[in-house]
């Protein structure tokens, strides 16, 4: 498993559930981490659990579906630390309403945070990445690393399970920029990877099965 120590990482949707787990991981392996999550409070306790024991992590607050939002949110990355090494595209939107009861705002909540907001962010990034990779070939000058994101995106890409989707259609776009941005950004030596996980007990999840039942 390649090791980020040193690297600054953000996480989005890290103020619980895979997030979090993600966020603490790459703490305890000497990662410096952003702890980004749409519930400040939530942000600010992950961040503050990781430094008590001992890691380098700051809350930085974020609603991925708001455009101002995902900007501040590089461009204080950039400010605090000068660089972003990986980007763990983890925020995500289900409300678990079934295909008959869904409403416009609810789909456009869809397409705002799992699609429209994680392009913009990824899009943001990858251009400070490659810029970086650019500026140290002139230089001649090594990188700790060229750029790595990662998108969780979901065993939804290729299943259907329970009519819901609207989440199953938003992860097979993360799937497909996923697959276009590796090849974009390869000769960059950037790498771009998805992890799809199946049903993970989480808080959130729970949540939202519990109104299924």
């Amino acid at each position: 498993f390649p090791s980020v120590s040193g690297m600054v990482s953000i996480v989005t949707g890290a103020g619980h559930g895979i997030g979090q787990g993600i966020a603490e991981l790459f703490a305890e392996q000497g990662a410096t981490v952003i702890v980004s999550d749409r519930d400040a409070r939530k942000a600010r306790a992950v961040a503050s659990s990781i430094t008590r024991r001992g890691g380098t992590a700051e809350a930085f607050p974020c609603n991925i579906g708001r455009q101002r939002d995902v900007e501040r949110l590089v461009h204080d990355a950039r400010t605090r630390f000068r660089r972003i090494d990986v980007l763990v595209n983890n925020a995500f939107h289900w409300d678990g309403r079934r295909f008959e009861n869904q409403t416009w705002r609810g789909l456009q909540r869809y397409a705002d945070v799992n699609f429209t907001g994680t392009t913009y962010l990824t899009q943001l990034v990858l251009q400070h990445m490659r810029n970086r990779v650019l500026v140290a070939r002139r230089r001649r000058r090594r990188l700790i690393s060229p750029g790595t994101v990662i998108f969780i995106t979901s065993v939804h890409e290729k299943t259907v399970r329970r009519l819901h989707p609207w989440y199953s259609m938003s992860k097979r776009a993360e799937a497909g920029l996923v697959a276009e941005a590796a090849v974009a950004y390869g000769p960059y030596g950037i790498r771009i990877n998805a992890i799809a996980p199946g049903h993970t007990e989480t808080d959130s999840i729970s949540v939202v099965l519990s109104k299924l039942s």
